[in-house]
């Protein structure tokens, strides 16, 4: 997936979280340039693919309490996880 623009992902446009949201392909920024932001406010959140594999992200944000998972790298210039994670793969408001 190219992030062709800032996005966040949520339940609806109140905010809500989703119950869940997983990336099962690499999440790219269209040009560094661009600054792209991902926001996903989802109770649990997966990505089993690298972020930012082709191009980095300006920011990677989870906002919601509960669980994200990586199963790949991140390669964003701010990273911010709220909530619950997992080592194999999860990360509890960790930044690189």
């Amino acid at each position: 997936m190219i992030l062709a623009a800032n996005v966040t992902v949520q339940n609806d446009n109140t905010g809500a979280a989703a119950t869940s949201v997983e990336f099962e392909k690499a999440v790219d920024a269209d040009a560094a340039a661009n600054n792209r932001t991902l926001t996903v406010n989802a109770t649990t959140t997966k990505f089993d693919a690298n972020v930012g594999q082709v191009q980095g992200l300006a920011s990677l944000t989870t906002d919601a309490a509960g669980t994200t998972t990586l199963q790949g790298n991140i390669n964003a210039n701010q990273v911010d996880f709220k909530g619950g994670s997992d080592p194999g793969g999860e990360r509890d408001g960790a930044e690189e």
